[in-house]
């Protein structure tokens, strides 16, 4: 926290864990699917004004090293989107 003025890190698979409990079951394979992708999301918002803006940084960190950050998150939002 002494260089960030906020921090934060969500756990997929955790969180799909919590409130997977509620969710159907086409919704719970697909939020299980991102999980097996995506480790977690980072966020961070250094303490020092840039432009005189709070300014946030995303972090999404994957599992698989051997495949294209890119492509895993449009797959991600595909899955997210298709219904």
């Amino acid at each position: 926290m002494n260089k960030n003025y906020i921090s934060g890190k969500l756990n997929i698979a955790q969180t799909v864990k919590t409130f997977g409990k509620n969710a159907k079951d086409s919704e719970l394979d697909r939020m299980t699917k991102i999980s097996s992708q995506f480790s977690d999301i980072a966020i961070e918002s250094p303490k020092k004004l840039i432009d005189n803006k709070l300014k946030f940084v995303f972090k999404l960190n994957s599992f698989k090293s051997d495949k294209n950050i890119i492509l895993q998150t449009l797959d991600m939002a595909e899955e997210m989107t298709s219904k």
